[in-house]
C-alpha cells in the first residue's frame, strides 16, 4: 500500500495498554513468584508486613473487637494507602465468608472455610466475584492433625496448598519461629499458567496468618 495515500493510516508507535485496576498487585510476569509475611514488632500484635523479599509489599492491620473480622491491607507502614479489605460477610454462621474488596469498592473474590471439611484439617474455597467456587486451599492432613490431636499446635508449622483446575497454583508455608512472632513464605512458581490472581492469592495467605498467628 502507498503510505503517500491518504487512505493509508500509519500504526501507533506506543500501542495503549489496558489500565491496571487500581490497587491490585501486578500480575505475572511483573510480579516475583515469591513473597513473604514478616509479624514484626515494629508492626504490633495484630499487623504484619507482606514483603518480596526485598522491597515492602503491603502490611496487614487486623480491627479488634469487631463482630465481624476485618483485615485493611495497605500498601505502606504509615497506613495512609489502602490496597484492599478482607472481610467476614455473615458475624455468625457455620461455614465462614469472606469477600475481598479493593480501595475502590470493587469486589475482587473470596474465601469460605468450610465447616463439615475443616473438622479434621482446614479446607478453604477460593471464590470469585460471583461467590463461586474456583479453587481451593487445603492443609496439610498430617501436619494438621498433629496440630489438633498432637499437642503441637502452637509449634508446629503448618502447610497449605490452592489448587486450580487440579493444578497447584500456590503454596503456603508456615516457618518455625521462637516466641510470638509468626512468618509465611507464599509461593507461586508453580502457577505456570498464571490462573491465581496474585492480589487474592496474597490475600489467601493474610488470611490464613490472621487465622494461624492468633496461636504463636
Amino acid at each position: 500500500m502507498n503510505p503517500n495515500d491518504n487512505t493509508y493510516q500509519q500504526p501507533p508507535q506506543n500501542p495503549p495498554q489496558p489500565p491496571t485496576p487500581p490497587g491490585n498487585i501486578p500480575q505475572q510476569p511483573a510480579a516475583p513468584n515469591c513473597f513473604f509475611i514478616n509479624q514484626e514488632f515494629k508492626f504490633g500484635r495484630e499487623s504484619f508486613a507482606v514483603t518480596d523479599g526485598q522491597n515492602l509489599v503491603c502490611v496487614a492491620k487486623l480491627k479488634m473487637f469487631t463482630i465481624k473480622e476485618h483485615i485493611d491491607v495497605y500498601r505502606d507502614e504509615a497506613a495512609t494507602q489502602l490496597v484492599f479489605t478482607i472481610q467476614q460477610t455473615k458475624a455468625v454462621a457455620v461455614s465462614k465468608t469472606y469477600e475481598v474488596t479493593s480501595a475502590n469498592g470493587q469486589k475482587m473474590g473470596g474465601f469460605k472455610l468450610e465447616a463439615m471439611q475443616s473438622m479434621v484439617k482446614e479446607h478453604w474455597d477460593i471464590l470469585d466475584t460471583n461467590d463461586n467456587p474456583i479453587g481451593a486451599i487445603d492443609q496439610n492432613t498430617m501436619t494438621a492433625m498433629a496440630g489438633r490431636f498432637g499437642g503441637m499446635g502452637a509449634v508446629l508449622p503448618q502447610t497449605f496448598v490452592a489448587t486450580m483446575n487440579g493444578q497447584q497454583v500456590c503454596a503456603y508455608q508456615e516457618q518455625m519461629n521462637i516466641g510470638v512472632f509468626f512468618k509465611m513464605d507464599i509461593d507461586f512458581s508453580g502457577d505456570t499458567a498464571g490462573l491465581y490472581d496474585r492480589t487474592l492469592g496474597i490475600a489467601g495467605a493474610i488470611l490464613l496468618s490472621s487465622k494461624h498467628m492468633q496461636t504463636r
